[in-house]
């Protein structure tokens, strides 16, 4: 829709010639009861980006996260947990602690050996064997690789091949705990010495056979 205005000949430069010696000028008009165009939804958006399950998403609120995840996969009770915050900074919930004494937590959970990031299966762990021990910074990885040559030595005195989830089942017996990645440094090594054990039983049966 719009509006024609027609101006004399004389004094505008013609735009459209139209009868009776008169020029007009087309000038478009806003439609009428066109509906404004919507607001966009970008500061939305990214407001609630910002938000995970109704709090805001926070570095502190990341530790903590990664605090009770920890607890869980190394198996820590409830007690041994809270003797931990109470032993190392006085307190007994993460809550009250501050972002450094998060970091330092976590920190410490790492040493405990628990993963991150824990890997999937791949086609090399069809056996069992911990990905963790591709971390050169992981503090169980000498128990780990003595614990995958016992096997090895185990399987060569039984004449048969030794999985690692042999040792998952002497740790899952010993400690509950199903996977070799969620334990301690100290719990891999009592695996180790009952391997110790197995092997040096198995030797003798061959030799007096």
């Amino acid at each position: 829709m719009g509006t024609i205005i027609s101006f004399p000949a004389e004094r505008c430069r013609p735009t459209q010639e139209v009868a009776h010696g008169h020029n007009c000028l087309f000038i478009p008009f806003p439609k009428q009861n066109q509906e404004p165009a919507a607001p966009r939804k970008q500061a939305a958006s990214k407001a609630k980006k910002a938000f995970v399950g109704g709090k805001p998403k926070t570095k502190r609120t990341s530790l903590i996260a990664k605090v009770k995840i920890a607890q869980k996969q190394l198996g820590l009770s409830d007690d041994a947990y809270r003797e931990i915050l109470h032993t190392n900074f006085g307190v007994d919930s993460c809550t009250k602690l501050e972002e450094r004494e998060l970091v330092r937590l976590v920190s410490y959970f790492r040493t405990k050996g628990w993963n991150e990031r824990p890997a999937r299966k791949t086609k090399e762990d069809k056996h069992g064997k911990p990905l963790t021990m591709k971390d050169q910074k992981n503090p169980a990885r000498p128990t780990l690789e003595r614990i995958e040559a016992l096997l090895a030595e185990l399987g060569k005195a039984r004449g048969q091949y030794m999985p690692w989830s042999y040792a998952a089942a002497i740790l899952e017996k010993q400690t509950g705990l199903p996977r070799l990645e969620q334990a301690t440094v100290r719990e891999l090594q009592n695996v180790m010495v009952a391997l110790e054990n197995t092997l040096a039983v198995s030797r003798t049966k061959k030799s007096k056979a």
